[in-house]
């Protein structure tokens, strides 16, 4: 494509984003880059889990950025910047590169794929679902498990800490997350009539913030234990002693705080902040779309804790690895 009719240049500059577009991205960069934690909730099922699980972060970043940074390095040398969209960029961009095989791209950028170009577009679609299909199902596998042992430890109903003899997966939480995935997109269709464009947004905005919040007790929690259970040996250690990780503990908790900020408040001090709502969104509608189903998760963390109350009642003090003579105090 880019031998027959070129690519569109960028200079420098453009690497340097207003402060409106920096608090709109901030949210979908951070929700970009996180969850790759989750790999330590199976520690306990690898043979060395402490060289295994540093490497599989690490590999598993370094293949994010360059799989995310490609892409969309290549979409903005394709597409013209007014038509570079977070909803339908990469489709768009597919599709007038598939050009070059059959079809053709209107005046007002929109390609219309014929002939084999239409063939390739179909098979893009198909590789296209597929991949979201696997990144959906992988992200759930490790966010059943986290959960499934949170209830397995007490800090939700004990029943969604069952595992299955077979397989050895969180085989209620599974099963919770299908019907509770498929109820919600019943939903979905019947009350957007089919056209989800107008709430994807708001939508992305609370799936990511439902995210950002539960980080903002996460990486605290790094300097807090280091402090309240310095004698609990640590397989993992972080560059530079407690100055790193009060570096690591503070920056983390910025950026989460900070996207946490813009999501439940679009356009956070710029000086219009109404223009960073969704489409079709008053600041009002918008704030409730956003507020009142946090508050319901919130309702519902709180039963679950409750619901966990006879499992944490029933736990045992089991002595220290240090204690026990095994392992170096750290």
């Amino acid at each position: 494509y880019a031998i027959k009719h070129g690519v569109h240049g960028f200079g420098l500059h453009a690497f340097f984003p207003t402060y409106a577009i920096f608090i709109a991205a901030v949210p979908v960069l951070f929700f970009n880059y996180e969850g790759f934690e989750l790999p330590s909730a199976a520690g306990e099922e690898m043979t060395n889990p402490q060289r295994d699980v540093p490497f599989a972060i690490l590999r598993s970043g370094i293949g994010t950025v360059l799989m995310y940074g490609v892409p969309i390095l290549l979409i903005l040398l394709v597409l013209p910047t007014g038509q570079v969209s977070s909803l339908g960029g990469f489709i768009d961009a597919a599709k007038i590169v598939f050009t070059v095989w059959g079809g053709h791209v209107a005046a007002d950028g929109t390609a219309t794929l014929t002939g084999f170009g239409s063939a390739m577009g179909h098979v893009a679609a198909v590789a296209f679902i597929l991949a979201l299909i696997s990144s959906g199902t992988t992200w759930i596998i490790g966010a059943d498990r986290t959960q499934a042992v949170a209830g397995y430890d007490g800090a939700g109903p004990r029943v969604l800490g069952r595992f299955s003899r077979r397989f050895g997966t969180p085989i209620v939480v599974n099963l919770m997350s299908g019907v509770t995935s498929t109820i919600f997109m019943v939903l979905a269709f019947q009350l957007t009539s089919g056209n989800a464009a107008k709430y994807f947004a708001v939508v992305l905005g609370l799936v990511i913030s439902t995210t950002t919040i539960s980080y903002l007790a996460i990486f605290p929690a790094l300097i807090k234990l280091r402090y309240s259970h310095p004698h609990v040996e640590r397989p993992y250690r972080v560059p530079g002693g407690m100055v790193g990780i009060w570096i690591a503990g503070v920056l983390t908790t910025f950026w989460a705080l900070l996207a946490t900020v813009a999501l439940l408040w679009p356009g956070f001090l710029t000086s219009d902040p109404n223009a960073s709502l969704p489409s079709g969104f008053t600041r009002s509608q918008y704030e409730l779309s956003q507020l009142v189903p946090l508050l319901i998760l919130f309702a519902l963390g709180v039963v679950f804790y409750w619901a966990g109350g006879k499992t944490r009642g029933q736990m045992v003090e089991i002595p220290l690895a240090e204690q026990m003579g095994v392992g170096a105090v750290s």
